[in-house]
């Protein structure tokens, strides 16, 4: 009896070992299976967090390669994309002449971000602006019912002014403002980036070889060497020979003229209403040249309800002011640039279209123009993980 007595015990004892075992092992088993879990979801999130910040890194390769080879037309836009399973978006903000770039890589709800701060840019010059004025800008689109587009960057030396119209629309800018002076700018503006005031460093204008552009007139018989006046009995040749027409004097235009060429003048250009005759002036640059080159200052003025214009292919250049003043239901189209030593006044009045595009091909390749000494030189000043 004793025997099976102690029988019964060891059966019992190796049954609740065997439980507790059991239950050991479950433990351990379940802990394990937690930790594996855990590990695995800690090790997807890393390689997720590896993933976004290559991604941030790509971004940032973007902006800085597009901001180093063309700043002042990229500051204010956003560079975003998608790579694999994942998107990144890098833009500027700017301090003072410094801007820091900011790129995000984010591939499902992980984000990682980098920053670099950057001083400057290569070859910046009036020639990358829209608008460049060595004094002040003015630009104003009209009163009631005129609205205005500016697509590219504005820059002056002195004080820059906009004004949109005062119903009826906005002046909409899709670029940036620079000033060495102060910026002045009314609620029916709106600009979508930057607005730098007291901007320290210069930027430098073109310099212009006029006996360049009189060569090749000469050559082809469109020099000038007094006034020249163009009128609806004496109109602008319609694609001279050589494609530069040069008037050592003063050029007055008036009535509808179209012309592909570029217009030099050693004075001034001057594009008005004659009588009841509206000024409506269409000047296309031919390839490699400028549109207008103006070694004194260059006007259009009208006045009343004719439906005048200025529309210009190129680059627009005044060696003195450029004013564009106008009455109703008139319009300024550019497709390029417009940039003056002097002053730039843009003052229509009511009901009047004003739009401006800024084309680098127009710009990036002029003959008989050198523009050198930009006062910065892209720099990469901090980059942070």
């Amino acid at each position: 009896m004793k025997n099976v007595s102690r029988l019964k015990n060891n059966k019992g004892t190796i049954f609740i070992t065997t439980l507790i075992s059991t239950f050991l092992m479950t433990l351990v088993g379940g802990y394990a299976y937690e930790m594996a879990t855990r590990d695995l979801h800690f090790v997807h999130r890393m390689e997720k967090a590896a993933q976004a910040q290559q991604l941030a890194e790509a971004g940032m390769s973007r902006a800085i390669s597009a901001y180093s080879t063309n700043w002042t037309t990229y500051i204010g836009s956003t560079f975003s994309g998608t790579l694999d399973t994942g998107s990144y978006s890098a833009h500027a903000t700017a301090s003072g002449s410094r801007y820091l770039l900011t790129s995000t890589g984010t591939v499902d709800d992980v984000t990682r971000s980098v920053t670099a701060e950057v001083a400057g840019a290569t070859g910046t010059t009036a020639l990358n602006y829209a608008f460049a004025a060595g004094g002040n800008a003015t630009i104003d689109s009209g009163t009631g019912q005129s609205p205005g587009t500016i697509v590219g960057n504005i820059y002056s030396a002195g004080n820059t002014t906009l004004d949109g119209p005062s119903s009826g629309g906005v002046l909409a800018i899709t670029g940036s403002s620079t000033a060495g002076g102060n910026i002045t700018s009314n609620s029916s503006v709106t600009l979508s980036g930057t607005s730098t005031q007291h901007y320290t460093s210069s930027v430098p204008f073109p310099t212009v070889s006029m006996s360049y552009y009189q060569g090749i007139a000469q050559t082809n018989g469109q020099y000038y060497s007094g006034n020249k006046s163009y009128t609806s009995t004496s109109t602008i040749p319609a694609a001279p020979a050589g494609g530069v027409i040069y008037v050592a004097g003063n050029i007055t235009i008036e009535g509808t003229q179209t012309t592909r060429a570029c217009l030099v003048a050693g004075g001034n250009i001057t594009i008005n209403k004659s009588g009841n005759t509206y000024p409506k002036v269409t000047v296309t640059a031919p390839s490699s040249l400028p549109a207008v080159v103006s070694q004194g200052n260059f006007t259009f003025s009208s006045n009343g309800n004719g439906g005048a214009y200025l529309r210009v292919t190129g680059l627009l250049y005044s060696q003195g002011n450029m004013t564009y003043s106008s009455g109703n239901h008139d319009e300024l189209t550019v497709t390029g640039s417009v940039v003056s030593r002097g002053n730039i006044t843009v003052s229509p009045t009511a009901q009047n279209s004003m739009t401006v595009t800024y084309n680098s091909s127009a710009t990036s390749s002029i003959s008989g123009m050198t523009t050198s000494g930009a006062s910065q030189t892209f720099e990469v000043v901090s980059y942070n993980e």
